[in-house]
């Protein structure tokens, strides 16, 4: 991993996370009170980070440590679900705009079908004796049948969410960007459900501490209210437990190599993140060249907070891959616009 601002938007800073037993509750997305986050600046920020690479490896070795007793203690209460209740009635409206846009989506590719009764093509063997009384619609051919509407898709689409849970994300909650984010995922779980055969989706979050931390995988969707909500509870742990730095560039590099590995009708990856980039130096270079490892995923950046401006410039440089979606309400029609660019780039 390189030094933090180095460039590569890797490392691991001098802030430190949480113990297992100093985790928090949940936020409350009912109390709706947010405050103005001063950030620091990137120079500030980086004189702060500087640590031996030995301290990092032995503090890493007792993260993971951490991270798995808080796994293994990982249960429901009666509150957490009244909790996770109120987290979808704040979300309920999007949700149900975010269904209707997954579901009027279309099938990239279409099925190979045979086509008879045709005057060109392949003998029929089935119309041989039409044929000898004078029939000329006695051929079949090979082509693309469109869906019969939205239902029939050949193979789904693959949708990797990657979740900003650095430490900046606790650190500067009280801004509402962690509850932002975790509504984001409750959002998205809950537009998907029915939807298995159209869509294959992953979770993961990244952070100071790792790269790919597991949330959902393929072909494990959360099947009902107590995995979701375990899935929210993992997220918002994680960003309290972790240290300072960053993985941003290397999460979606992974993430884009490794999502085409299985056939789809389309792929998609969606950076979710704070946009907490300059301290890390990161840039709208960097994403550019993300999107260059493989063309055929599409990979789109949503900012659900800024450290300063640092998530409108990124949008203004990224113009239909970048957006800044400081309000919850806009998420569905910002991934709508996602899902646009990409069936206008694929045209």
């Amino acid at each position: 991993s390189g030094q933090p601002g180095a460039g590569g938007g890797s490392g691991t800073g001098q802030g430190k996370g949480k113990d297992f037993s100093e985790i928090t509750e949940l936020p409350d997305p009912s109390d709706g009170e947010f405050e103005t986050i001063e950030n620091p600046t990137a120079v500030d920020a980086r004189a702060r980070e500087e640590i031996p690479e030995e301290v990092k490896e032995v503090t890493r070795a007792i993260k993971k440590e951490e991270w798995e007793k808080f796994l293994k203690n990982l249960d429901m209460t009666n509150d957490d679900y009244e909790k996770y209740g109120k987290y979808k009635e704040a979300v309920k409206t999007e949700i149900r705009e975010l269904r209707v846009i997954l579901e009027g989506l279309e099938a990239k590719q279409h099925e190979r079908v045979w086509l008879k009764n045709q005057t060109t093509g392949d003998i029929d063997d089935n119309k041989l004796i039409d044929g000898l009384t004078g029939e000329r619609a006695i051929y079949k051919r090979r082509a693309d049948q469109a869906p019969d509407s939205s239902l029939y898709q050949p193979l789904p689409k693959r949708l990797h969410f990657l979740f900003d849970l650095s430490m900046s994300m606790s650190r500067y909650a009280a801004d509402g960007r962690l509850e932002r984010s975790l509504e984001a995922a409750v959002m998205v779980m809950e537009a998907l459900r029915g939807f298995e055969h159209k869509f294959a989706v992953k979770f993961s979050g990244h952070s100071g501490d790792s790269d790919d931390v597991p949330l959902i995988e393929f072909g494990d969707f959360p099947r009902n209210d107590k995995e979701r909500l375990l899935v929210i509870k993992r997220m918002h742990a994680h960003a309290e437990m972790c240290d300072s730095g960053d993985n941003t560039i290397e999460a979606m590099k992974k993430g884009i190599e490794t999502i085409s590995r299985e056939e789809a009708d389309e792929w998609f990856t969606f950076l979710i993140s704070d946009a907490n980039l300059d301290q890390y130096g990161i840039t709208s270079a960097h994403f550019e060249r993300l999107e260059a490892i493989d063309r055929r995923v599409h990979t789109f950046f949503l900012f659900i907070a800024s450290m300063g401006d640092q998530a409108q410039k990124l949008e203004e440089k990224l113009p239909g891959r970048a957006f800044a979606c400081l309000d919850k309400s806009l998420i569905p029609r910002t991934l709508k616009q996602m899902f646009l660019a990409a069936a206008n780039s694929s045209s």
